[in-house]
């Protein structure tokens, strides 16, 4: 069979969107349950106070965040045809991309799918490069403290401490996550982990009321999740077998 459409369909009827599914659940879930740590380590300081704090523990839980939305983002977003991938895989690639949008209609997903923390991460000596050369050519306000690996309690939190000789300093985080914003910054980029996290809810959600099944106990949590076999036979492939009840998003 060539016609790549009806591959598609073939493969609709079958347990295959119940595995897509829960990939997109448990990422969802699983940063939920972290970003919900980091919030419970990093708490926001009273009025007028602030905290400077070495914690990379902190730091290795925003990077899990950020590649599981990195990994949400591929399973969700349209992408041009890449080297080596033949016509049909893309074909495939681009139906179900079209399905699980329709899933999630309505959902935002600006956060999950913001790639800019994500690229200055794994191209950060590119990153320290500019940042360097910015700093040389006058666009980055100086004299300026270059903050790496550090959380803080708000992002004015080195200025209002500096004095003497370093009052008056700007501060740019080089890599930093702020408590207060629950906002994490990387050689100048930007990302929102409460805004990331409520999508990441929204998502859960309406994956819940789609497909049940998906958590077999509400207490149930990334890490005692279980595990499942899918089973295939041809004739799970064939029209009629095993139909999905008329209305729902899985039909």
């Amino acid at each position: 069979m060539k016609n790549t459409e009806n591959h598609w369909e073939r493969i609709a009827r079958t347990g295959w969107k119940t595995v897509y599914l829960s990939e997109i659940y448990w990422l969802a879930v699983e940063n939920l349950e972290l970003c919900e740590e980091v919030f419970t380590s990093a708490v926001t300081p009273p009025p007028g106070e602030s905290y400077l704090r070495v914690d990379h523990g902190i730091h290795r839980k925003i990077y899990r965040i950020l590649n599981n939305a990195a990994r949400l983002s591929a399973l969700m977003k349209d992408r041009d045809r890449r080297a080596g991938q033949s016509a049909g895989q893309y074909e495939i690639q681009s139906r179900r991309v079209r399905w699980i949008r329709s899933v999630l209609d309505g959902i935002a997903i600006a956060e999950i799918g913001h790639a800019k923390v994500r690229h200055s991460l794994e191209h950060f000596d590119e990153y320290i490069d500019e940042t360097a050369l910015k700093s040389s050519r006058g666009q980055i306000p100086l004299p300026s403290f270059f903050p790496i690996d550090f959380v803080l309690g708000r992002a004015d939190t080195l200025n209002a401490i500096a004095f003497g000789k370093l009052e008056g300093f700007k501060t740019y985080p080089l890599r930093v996550y702020l408590a207060e914003e629950r906002t994490f910054i990387n050689c100048g980029k930007e990302i929102r982990l409460d805004k990331l996290s409520e999508e990441c809810a929204a998502i859960a959600a309406r994956l819940l009321d789609v497909a049940p099944v998906l958590r077999q106990d509400e207490e149930e949590t990334s890490e005692q999740r279980g595990s499942s076999v899918l089973v295939l036979g041809p004739q799970h492939f064939e029209e009629g077998f095993g139909r999905t009840p008329k209305g729902s998003l899985l039909a």
